[in-house]
């Protein structure tokens, strides 16, 4: 069921301002799939909501590495680990057992915000998460928020 939908029109030196838009209509879910076909601006946007959610590090796509965690801000958490950002990419993954076998479970379960760019062929596993559907055409991007749960 979504819960949440709208539609806006970003340059790219607007995305750190959609980023926290984003973050902001996320309330207690986790979980942001990033979808558009190649080129269309996933890694650029994944960077500017870790940015948003406070990583300091140098963000870089995890394309070979599937996986990427990074330190972020505190958000009320009460545990002895520093919360981090998972930040994956699932382009190259053509199996779920080859998934589970990088350790990504484990790390989405233990993230308190997870980016993953391709992640539409997990949608099936997860019990609540947000989409954002990026529709290039010409020099326009077109960005489509869902949220379901």
């Amino acid at each position: 069921m979504t819960v949440l939908e709208f539609t806006d029109l970003y340059s790219e030196g607007e995305l750190l301002k959609a980023a926290k838009k984003y973050l902001s209509a996320l309330g207690d879910i986790k979980v942001i799939l990033l979808n558009g076909e190649l080129g269309a601006g996933k890694t650029a946007l994944a960077c500017r909501i870790l940015e948003a959610a406070g990583a300091r590090d140098i963000i870089t796509s995890p394309t070979f590495t599937v996986c990427s965690t990074y330190e972020i801000s505190p958000n009320n958490r009460q545990s002895g680990e520093p919360p981090f950002a998972l930040h994956a990419d699932l382009y190259r993954i053509r199996s779920f057992s080859e998934l589970e076998q990088t350790g990504f479970f484990e790390l989405l379960d233990r993230a308190e915000l997870a980016v993953i760019e391709w992640g539409g062929a997990i949608k099936d596993f997860l019990a609540r998460y947000a989409e954002i559907n990026i529709l290039v055409s010409g020099e326009e991007r077109r960005y489509t928020f869902r949220k379901f749960n």
